[in-house]
């Protein structure tokens, strides 16, 4: 396929999946929409493709604010919120687990801010990770028993990226009502803690049962003679779903064009002795990562899975895609290095695990990730926020990476 192609190719590829719309968390029907497009995507090119099924918590967001006296200052409503019908009342504040672990709300709205507010608390449905301090703040603001939770939050780049302010929970095991602002709000709310003085609050938000599926495609083995033996797996993976609130160019519609584009070159000259599974991962930015879950339940990763390939943040327009790599046996290592040198647009990167390939790199499974160089400014300026927008993607970056992918794979063979 000539260069002109193989970028037209990723071009459309990555405005199937942005067009999906900017909500691509699972549950929502911009989700569905880009299932819909990934799977017609991956059959085109010549892959069979599974669904797998998953139920999971769907949220439709509303209008939410607090208002005292003529003054009415607008909240986000916190992810997976049920609804707060117009409730008057006290506010209750805590800023750290000392002060919160004895505190009864009864009645009255939770203000978490200061320190007890400086990170996202982890989410207790996460299946990859869990903080026990995170989950005694959860369980503690459960005890304390509000009747929401209001929280004053700036930035958190290691769970939140750049969004700011942050939800402080997001989390659909959570059932209280919560929402969030601005901390540069903390002092006046707190203020009204203290006079204790009642406030009106609101969240129209909604929440629901909801189902999704992760799309799996398949690129079955070439094999030499016409015997099948038994060949090795690689997985070529990039989450497909985004944060509420995000059109996800950079994170992650690009990383998904680059593994369809790969897949498509891949299935024109399927490598012999290699199983290729193409995987538009549906959850790594959701509480619970459904998709990944259901995935590795009917494919669990065994001694036949030779190399995970995992892209994410990457195309960056200014810069090149940056690769990472773990566990890889000597000589792919060596492989891999030479083929970073040999690739325009493509460098090597540090080593991050903030996304799908750490779920297999850290049970020892060789994988490479790919990302951009600016990982960093994508990460303080982009991601998880509305500016993250498809002008933002060099679309030819991404063709090399998807190339570089192609070769990586051969050469594997």
């Amino acid at each position: 396929m000539s260069e002109d192609a193989l970028v037209g190719e990723v071009a459309g590829y990555l405005a199937a999946v942005y067009e999906a719309g900017p909500d691509r968390f699972p549950g929502s029907p911009g989700n569905a929409r880009a299932v819909a497009a990934v799977t017609r995507a991956m059959r085109a090119a010549g892959l069979s493709v599974d669904l797998l099924p998953f139920e999971t918590v769907g949220w439709r967001p509303g209008p939410a604010s607090i208002g005292f006296g003529s003054t009415s200052v607008e909240l986000c409503a916190g992810p997976f919120s049920p609804p707060l019908p117009p409730t008057t009342a006290r506010l209750r504040a805590a800023s750290s687990a000392e002060e919160l672990a004895d505190l009864d709300a009864t009645g009255a709205v939770l203000f978490v801010h200061g320190a007890l507010a400086a990170r996202q608390l982890t989410p207790r449905g996460y299946p990859f990770y869990s903080d026990p301090a995170h989950g005694a703040v959860l369980e503690s603001i459960e005890r304390a028993a509000p009747v929401a939770v209001l929280a004053a939050t700036g930035t958190d780049r290691a769970a939140a990226a750049a969004l700011s302010p942050f939800p402080l929970i997001e989390d659909g095991s959570f059932r209280l009502p919560s929402a969030y602002l601005a901390e540069k709000h903390a002092p006046l709310l707190l203020a009204l803690a203290e006079a204790g003085e009642e406030a009106r609050f609101r969240i129209d938000s909604e929440r629901f049962d909801a189902c999704g599926h992760q799309p799996v495609g398949r690129l079955a083995a070439a094999t030499r003679g016409g015997s099948p033996g038994s060949p090795r797996r690689v997985l070529l993976c990039a989450h497909l779903d985004t944060k509420h609130g995000t059109p996800g160019a950079l994170d992650n519609a690009a990383g998904v064009a680059t593994v369809l584009a790969a897949g498509t070159l891949l299935a024109r000259r399927p490598p012999e002795g290699l199983e290729v599974e193409v995987v538009p991962f549906n959850g790594e930015d959701h509480w619970a990562a459904p998709g990944e879950v259901v995935y590795l339940a009917a494919r669990p990763p065994g001694d036949d899975l030779a190399l995970v390939v995992n892209v994410d943040a990457a195309g960056l327009a200014g810069g090149p895609c940056a690769v990472s790599t773990y566990n890889l046996p000597e000589r792919v290592e060596e492989t891999v290095a030479a083929l970073v040198d040999s690739s325009t647009h493509v460098t090597t990167g540090e080593a991050w695990y903030a996304s799908d390939h750490a779920i297999f790199a850290m049970q020892g499974i060789p994988a490479v990730a790919i990302t951009s160089a600016g990982f960093a400014r994508i990460l303080e300026e982009y991601a998880h926020t509305p500016d993250d927008t498809i002008d933002l993607v060099d679309v030819s970056v991404l063709a090399h990476a998807a190339r570089f992918i192609d070769r990586m794979v051969r050469a594997l063979a």
